[in-house]
């Protein structure tokens, strides 16, 4: 099921085999195609590097797959509460100042891989 769309792919709702629930961020194959072998190479690199990066306040890459013959797919863990975006508008009384600290420890761990997030929004958080 789809939940969510953008310019370069869509976000689906999915169910592995032991029952848990994935969000896979799902590039469309006309994009792929479209793509340089330059950017290509750029997309695997962020990929790789991401598979790495094991923090508390960074979403764990679970994998990557091809499914429905059409679709390349980044697997991560699915979020209950949504983003941060939906999250602050369920709960308004939030911490923001703790919620805050999260994001930008998330963002000094990933600064220490030599990696940049390049499209921070809450939206994305």
């Amino acid at each position: 099921m789809i939940v969510s769309g953008g310019g370069f792919g869509d976000i689906w709702k999915g169910k592995l085999h032991s029952g848990a629930k994935v969000a896979i961020k799902a590039w469309r194959t006309n994009t792929l195609e479209q793509c340089d072998y330059k950017t290509l190479k750029r997309a695997a690199r962020e990929l790789f590097y991401w598979s790495k990066m094991e923090h508390p306040n960074v979403h764990r890459l679970q994998g990557v797959i091809m499914f429905r013959d059409q679709y390349l797919g980044m697997v991560s863990e699915w979020m209950d509460n949504g983003n941060l975006h939906e999250y602050l508008r369920k709960q308004p009384s939030a911490d923001r100042y703790q919620l805050c600290v999260h994001v930008a420890s998330g963002l000094e761990y990933m600064h220490s891989c030599n990696t940049v997030h390049g499209d921070l929004k809450a939206v994305r958080i």
